[in-house]
């Protein structure tokens, strides 16, 4: 996928408001009070649910990696009728849990659950943009559902140059995102460039998904990267083919939450950190592609693949690629001036890293 091309791609259906699951699971007319809080500001959100007869219940807070964050009911007995259960944004540990969607699976006796993450689905949806302002610094779309969000930007039938927004959580309606016009880097003016075209993709969220706001000193990442061996995941239940689901999934929302794109890094081991690349005709470019060291593991468990561009077009393709990457660029046939080479890591799993850096070729 060197080549930046146009997709939207939509998972599941519903995130807030009456949910009624059917009596095999033991629950009926779940719903949440809101779809978003801010737990920073002791704000706190309250699930209700329905049993039409005694259940031994319990109930869990997942994150969109399926890792458990809290019980908040275990295995307690309840009558039929309807009750209600509140989560004030903490985790079993008493940590404010970072900005991020979080999803409630309930539990039954019999084994019975309502589950979630069970109703996954894929149906194409367009999102355009409503509003492209360069100069004022806005962009702007409408989401007809709550959902996750990729917003990438580039040169058709070129690098993708930078990711606006990279699966992050937004809601229904509409949505306004801060860009300057310019490429990850600062090189390249996209707002303006004829061939300048942009992916947004959104996955709807799975039912009883709450946002939550206001954590500004963790990250969802670093949350992960901290907590993610010591935390049990959810059982794996099957596809509910009968609520819609499919087990058709979107390979590249597979851990998309935390293990975010790769950074990469563009080095010429002819020049020192920081040093003008310049570089007379007669010349040969050398390149060095790597990426950021705590990104590597990840990317290399992977398969992956790199794309060197020059000036938006297309140079080179490493289909199975390996790190560090070496290349050497003949000069010749590159007229004199200034030139912005860019790599593009891709993996297969969905992140595409990009890196871009200028060099000057001398006459």
């Amino acid at each position: 996928m060197p080549r930046l091309t146009l997709s939207v791609t939509c998972l599941c259906c519903l995130a807030l408001g009456a949910c009624v699951a059917g009596a095999e699971s033991g629950f009926e007319s779940l719903a949440l009070d809101r779809e978003r809080f801010n737990p920073a500001q002791k704000e706190s959100l309250s699930l209700s649910y329905t049993i039409p007869q005694a259940h031994n219940v319990s109930v869990a807070v997942y994150d969109a990696d399926q890792g458990l964050v809290r019980t908040l009911v275990s295995h307690r007995m309840e009558t039929l009728g309807t009750h209600t259960v509140t989560w004030d944004g903490l985790d079993d540990d008493g940590m404010l849990v970072p900005d991020e969607a979080y999803t409630f699976v309930l539990e039954a006796s019999e084994s019975a659950a309502y589950d979630p993450f069970t109703f996954a689905t894929t149906t194409p949806r367009d999102v355009t943009l409503s509003r492209l302002d360069a100069s004022s610094g806005l962009v702007s779309y409408t989401l007809p559902e709550s959902g996750r969000v990729l917003f990438r930007l580039g040169i058709k039938d070129g690098p993708m140059l930078k990711t606006l927004v990279d699966w992050k959580p937004r809601q229904v309606g509409p949505n306004i995102e801060s860009w300057d016009g310019m490429d990850e880097d600062h090189l390249i003016p996209l707002a303006g460039n004829k061939d300048f075209t942009h992916v947004l993709t959104y996955v709807p969220f799975p039912p009883l998904t709450v946002v939550t706001f206001g954590n500004t000193e963790l990250s969802y990442r670093e949350y992960k990267l901290k907590r993610e061996k010591s935390r049990p995941r959810k059982v794996s239940r099957p596809v509910d083919a009968s609520a819609g689901g499919t087990l058709e999934t979107a390979g590249h929302t597979r851990g998309f939450a935390w293990q975010s794109e790769p950074r990469p890094t563009l080095s010429f081991p002819r020049f020192k950190t920081g040093e003008e690349i310049r570089l007379k005709r007669n010349q040969t470019l050398e390149v060095l592609v790597d990426v950021a060291p705590s990104d590597r593991a990840a990317l290399l468990a992977d398969q992956f693949e790199i794309v060197l561009f020059l000036d938006g077009h297309f140079v080179m393709e490493a289909e199975r690629g390996r790190l560090p990457f070496n290349w050497k660029q003949d000069l010749n046939n590159i007229t004199p001036g200034t030139h912005v080479l860019t790599t593009n890591v891709v993996s297969l799993a969905g992140p595409v890293g990009v890196k871009s850096a200028k060099i000057f070729v001398e006459p």
